[in-house]
Parts: C-alpha cells; sequence; structure tokens
C-alpha cells in the first residue's frame, strides 16, 4: 500500500513538472512572437518599371559653315544666344562679291542689247501689235466665210423689234406736244431724235445679219490679212532664226552668270535655318575662312534644347514591356535634388547591339519640359513605367519566405494569440521594397518579419507556427520572384 502511494506520488511530482516545463516553453514562444516586429499588410499601388542609363541629348543640331573662302566681317552671335530661323549669324566681307554681281548686271544688259538689234531693235510692244493686228484680220475673215447664226440673227431681230417700239413710242409723245411753241428742243424731240438713230442701228444690224457676205467684203477681208502679214514680216526682217536663237542664248547665259553671282553674295552670310540656341562659335572677325570639307572648318553650331532626350539600350526581355507614350522618371546625376518627367517617344524596330549573347534595343525618351539647368551630355538614369496597378493588397518583400523543399512561398502571420502562423501566398508585380500578394492575406492582418533578420535579443524559439522552417529562405530586401 505504501509502494503504491509512492508511486502516485512521483507520477504527480512528474507530470506537475511536466505541466510546468510545458506552459514556460509555451509562454517563452508567445513572449516571443510578440517581441518580433510584426508589419500590418496594406493596400496599395504596385508599379512596374524597367530602368537603363543614359546621356542627355538634344533634339537636332546642325553645323553651319562658309561655302567659299573669305575675310570675316562680322559675327553678329555669342555662345548662348537665342536665335529665329533666317536671323543673320555671321557675315564674311563682301566687296568683290558685290562687284562681280555688278559685273554680271551689265553683262546681262549688253546681251539684251545685242539681242535686241539681232532683231532689228524690234520693240515687243509693235511685235505683239502686229501679231494681234493678223490675228484679227484672220478673225474677221473666218467670220465672214461662216455667216451670221441663227441666233445672231434672232438676237438681231429681237434689237431692231425694241428699236420700232421704242421709236413709236417716242414719235406718239412728240406728236402729243408738237402744237407747242418751241417744241423742237423739248425732252420728247430730244427722245425722238434718239430712238429714231437706235431704230437705223438695230435695222442696220439686222440687214448685216441676214445678208450673206459678198465677194468685196471677202475681197476686203483678204486685203486685211495681206496687209497684217506684211506688217509682221516687216517687223521680223533682217535677222535668220539661227542669229536670233543665238542672241537669246546669250542672254541666258548672262541671266545664269548673274543668278551665281547674287548666289554668292548670298552665302557670304549665314542664317539661321531654325530657331535653336547657339552652342559653338568657331569664328573671329577678321580671320580667313576656308572652303567647308571638314569638321574643322564648322564656323557655327546650333542646337535645338527643347525637348532633350536620352537614348537608352534596353535588354531584349524588358522590351515587350514597353509601349510608345509611357511615363518615365529621370534622375540626372548633375541635379541630384530633383526628379524630372518625361514620355517614350519611339522604340528602335532592329536591335542596337548583339553581343556575348545580349540582344538590346534603343528606346528614346523625350522629357515633358525643359530644366533650366539641364545640359546635353549629362548622364540621366531613366525609370519607365511599363505597368500600374491599383489598390492591391502589399506586404514588404523582406516578409516573404521560401520553403526550401517545397518552393512554396509564404508569410508568418499574426495570430489573435500574437503567435506566428506560417501562411501559404500567392505573389503578384514587385516594386521596389513591396510585393503584390493575390491570395493568402487581406487587409487587415499582419506579417512578422522573418527571424533571420532580428537581432540576437530580440528572436526566441520557435512556435508551432515555424514547424518545417528548416529550409525557409527570408527575402533580404528585394523578395522571390512573382508566381
Amino acid at each position: 500500500m505504501k509502494r503504491i502511494a509512492a508511486i502516485l506520488l512521483v507520477a504527480m511530482l512528474f507530470f506537475g513538472a511536466m505541466g510546468v516545463w510545458y506552459n514556460r516553453n509555451i509562454s517563452s514562444a508567445v513572449q516571443a512572437d510578440t517581441q518580433r516586429q510584426a508589419i500590418p499588410v496594406e493596400v496599395g499601388d504596385i508599379v512596374s518599371s524597367v530602368s537603363a542609363t543614359g546621356n542627355l541629348e538634344a533634339e537636332d543640331e546642325i553645323e553651319l559653315s562658309f561655302e567659299m573662302t573669305g575675310i570675316v566681317e562680322e559675327v553678329f552671335v555669342k555662345r548662348g544666344d537665342e536665335v529665329n530661323a533666317g536671323d543673320p549669324l555671321a557675315k564674311l566681307n563682301t566687296t568683290s562679291l558685290e562687284l562681280a554681281v555688278a559685273k554680271a548686271e551689265v553683262s546681262l544688259d549688253d546681251a539684251k542689247t545685242e539681242l535686241a538689234q539681232t532683231q532689228n531693235d524690234i520693240d515687243a510692244d509693235d511685235l505683239a501689235s502686229a501679231r494681234a493686228a493678223l490675228a484679227s484680220a484672220q478673225a474677221k475673215y473666218d467670220a465672214l466665210l461662216a455667216g451670221s447664226t441663227e441666233d445672231e440673227i434672232t438676237v438681231a431681230a429681237a434689237d431692231l423689234r425694241k428699236a420700232e417700239v421704242t421709236l413709236q413710242d417716242a414719235q406718239g409723245a412728240y406728236d402729243r406736244v408738237a402744237y407747242k411753241g418751241g417744241v423742237g428742243a423739248s425732252s420728247e424731240a430730244i427722245a425722238l431724235q434718239e430712238a429714231t438713230i437706235d431704230h437705223a442701228s438695230a435695222l442696220a444690224n439686222y440687214n448685216i445679219a441676214v445678208a450673206a457676205a459678198t465677194d468685196e467684203d471677202l475681197k476686203s477681208a483678204e486685203a486685211d490679212i495681206a496687209s497684217a502679214e506684211a506688217t509682221l514680216n516687216n517687223l521680223l526682217q533682217g535677222a535668220s532664226d539661227e542669229e536670233i536663237a543665238l542672241a537669246e542664248s546669250a542672254v541666258k547665259t548672262a541671266q545664269l552668270s548673274l543668278d551665281s553671282a547674287m548666289r554668292d553674295l548670298e552665302e557670304a552670310t549665314l542664317y539661321a535655318p531654325m530657331d535653336s540656341t547657339v552652342t559653338a562659335v568657331n569664328i573671329q572677325k577678321g580671320e580667313r575662312t576656308t572652303e567647308s570639307s571638314g569638321d574643322g572648318n564648322v564656323a557655327i553650331v546650333l542646337t535645338i534644347l527643347d525637348p532633350l532626350h536620352i537614348d537608352i539600350e534596353v535588354d531584349e526581355i524588358d522590351v515587350p514591356l514597353i509601349d510608345v507614350g509611357q511615363p518615365a522618371v529621370i534622375s540626372v546625376d548633375a541635379l541630384p535634388d530633383e526628379t524630372l518627367s518625361g514620355s517614350v517617344d519611339e522604340i528602335a524596330p532592329a536591335p542596337v547591339s548583339v553581343g556575348d549573347g545580349i540582344v538590346s534595343y534603343e528606346v528614346s525618351v523625350t522629357l515633358n519640359e525643359q530644366h533650366a539647368k539641364a545640359r546635353p551630355g549629362m548622364t540621366a538614369n531613366v525609370e519607365i513605367e511599363a505597368s500600374r496597378r491599383e489598390g492591391v493588397v502589399l506586404v514588404p518583400s523582406s516578409c516573404v519566405q521560401i520553403d526550401e523543399t517545397s518552393g512554396q512561398t509564404y508569410v508568418e502571420k499574426r495570430g489573435a494569440d500574437g503567435t506566428a502562423i506560417r501562411t501559404e501566398v500567392t505573389l503578384g508585380e514587385r516594386s521596389g521594397q513591396s510585393i503584390e500578394v493575390t491570395s493568402g492575406l487581406q487587409l487587415g492582418d499582419e506579417v512578422f518579419v522573418p527571424e533571420s533578420d532580428l537581432t540576437p535579443q530580440a528572436t526566441g524559439e520557435s512556435s508551432s507556427g515555424n514547424a518545417g522552417n528548416a529550409g525557409g529562405i527570408p527575402m533580404m530586401g528585394g523578395g522571390p520572384p512573382p508566381q
């Protein structure tokens, strides 16, 4: 009996000690979890971007040079000046060029005089008048042969009838006042006289319209044609066609020489072909220029600084993510406290470089606004916004772990009692230090930072939520790839 009591006592002491040990361990686990940092799950936007580095470049640049040798007489601009299209930039001494123009003008006048003499000093107006007289005489003769048309006869008859009616009315009005003294000066008398003249004219026109042309009329018209031809031939007489052609050719040659001399005079001044900024002036007053034959002879460089753009090389894997018009953020090394905005302007259809298994394409990003301190050549980092998803569940990517055995991604979610609960999650896009969770978590949940990210003083033994986590991989900063 005493032996049984002793056994029971030992058993009670053993289970009591086990209970104390268990409670202490559970309490220690809970205490360890409550000491770990728990981060609330957030809802926000996730942005996927493509980044690359390039240099700011000008929209367009043109190098201007003189096309002739000469002495620089004047430079109208300096580096940094803003110019408009058509503004003069620099000028050579033009004394010899102006003399060449004057000589060419004299040569042209001489050639024209020679042509006039070859043509027997034919006056252009007289020649035109003679040709017009011949054409008129020929037209009159053709009209006589053709005779009047039915329409012309109808019009003439109508005009005659109107004249008869007018004459009758005028006669009646005159007869009513004929008894009065001084009737000859009355308005009725004047109207009767005018109506009589109009009637006679209409009658004559009608007779002409209905009458056929007589031999006499035709002979008279033929005589007019012969007279006009003789006048024209007399004006043209005295030079052969070949002689006139040579004189005309001399005039054309002289005109070409004048045009060339005037063009040389115009090219002695450089003009701005576009609205731009002067970025280089390589000449000065008094120096001699040489004909343009290379970069060493560039006189003035003009650049369009607004807008600037950056040409970057993007890996073939990222190119499908980029579209024209997508926004971009540009950070310039020389402007560390500012960021510039831009957009994708062009994507090269063919690769710009292929080497060592790497294929890249050139993407051009244009700044939305010109920055006063931005200059071509500055190093710029470009981040193109490839996609944006709004209102998604986000957690720090450092809170996501991977099971080394199964490859499943999971987080340690804070339970109601404060302990960590392993929760498998499905991931989406990642941006910076945040990653999207498409399933497994919701707003209001909290997740623990992995124990490997905590200081030794803040760590404790794992609870049941860490069971099977021997192969877990804490995601430091970047997080796992989206699944």
